[in-house]
């Protein structure tokens, strides 16, 4: 009979591909690493720009900068094509709370799992045997805060608890921090808007499978990124977004790095296109629509992998702001 523990581990490596991230030896928790967020998704993959929802996964200084005073976000991920062992999947819910001109909290939770995996199977002495089948998932809760500091910069941190069960269970407690900046620039005639920012994100301490044999690092990464909006008319607007983000653990580093356009047209429908560098293999293209109506939001991203064994994604969204 395998070895249960190590084929749980293979499952985990595994899931994380096909959610579009790394799984390189060594790092767990692949649910911290995707992206809930269907309009970054589509401009490849980016981070730290105009976020419109999941804000407390890209850029929780987004609501604090914006003028809504409310945003609450669901979305899911979806490898494709399906493996022989089902789809994998990624959902997302967060809330976010805008506290006068200068705060924001946030609140939110995300699910990983969808594969059925046969791990063993036991022949009896009349021919006929049973299997064991896993089902292994990742979960987190999480928070975050943002302040003003001063004109233009925010400062924000998250919180996080975030369990993995692969058969055995592994969690702990992830804190993220970062800075964000933002300032209008005008362009002659084309009033525009600058946000940048950086954030150390998912860091704590290692974790054991039920606290006991190998230690595995936490999926700590360093993300630097922003969005430039440029309104070209009253009813035309055209955004520019790039990042880059470094996974930090020993022997499992990656460098990620996206841009994307966002074409919005009176706020009301938009277009999105996007490229990736990822290595390892984890170079994608992504495009993607979104659609606003009285506070109501509905986004879609489709990213194409461009390795010959990389699996593809759709991602879907529904938020409402106000």
């Amino acid at each position: 009979m395998m070895n249960i523990h190590k084929l749980c581990l293979l499952t985990l490596s595994a899931l994380t591909l096909s959610m579009g991230v790394a799984a390189a030896q060594g790092r767990i928790l692949g649910l911290v690493e995707g992206n809930a967020d269907p309009r970054s998704a589509a401009m490849g993959n980016t981070a730290l720009g105009l976020s419109e929802s999941f804000q407390l996964y890209n850029n929780p200084a987004a609501l604090v900068y914006g003028s809504k005073a409310l945003s609450v976000s669901a979305s899911g991920d979806f490898s494709l094509p399906s493996t022989s062992f089902g789809t994998p999947m990624q959902y997302a819910l967060t809330a976010g709370f805008k506290l006068g001109e200068k705060r924001a909290i946030y609140v939110g939770g995300r699910y990983n799992g969808g594969l059925s995996i046969p791990v063993s199977h036991d022949t009896t002495i009349d021919g006929t045997g049973s299997s064991t089948i896993l089902k292994p998932y990742e979960w987190s809760v999480d928070l975050g805060y943002a302040f003003t500091l001063s004109p233009g910069i925010v400062i924000h941190g998250t919180g996080s608890y975030a369990q993995s069960d692969l058969g055995r269970k592994a969690g702990g407690l992830l804190f993220s921090v970062g800075a964000s900046y933002a300032t209008g620039i005008d362009l002659g005639t084309t009033p525009s808007f600058l946000q940048v920012g950086l954030r150390l994100m998912d860091a704590g301490t290692s974790v054991k499978f039920d606290n006991t044999g190998v230690t595995y690092a936490l999926p700590t990464s360093v993300a630097l990124g922003g969005e430039w909006e440029f309104a070209l008319t009253e009813d035309h607007h055209l955004s520019w977004a790039l990042s880059s983000r470094y996974f930090t653990p020993k022997e499992a580093t990656l460098f990620l790095a996206g841009t994307g356009l966002e074409y919005n047209w009176r706020d009301m429908l938009k277009v999105r296109g996007g490229f990736q560098y990822g290595q390892h293999d984890l170079s994608k293209a992504t495009v993607g629509l979104g659609a606003q109506w009285n506070g109501f939001h509905l986004d879609a991203a489709y990213s194409v992998g461009l390795s010959r064994t990389a699996l593809n994604n759709l991602t879907v969204g529904l938020g409402y702001t106000f």
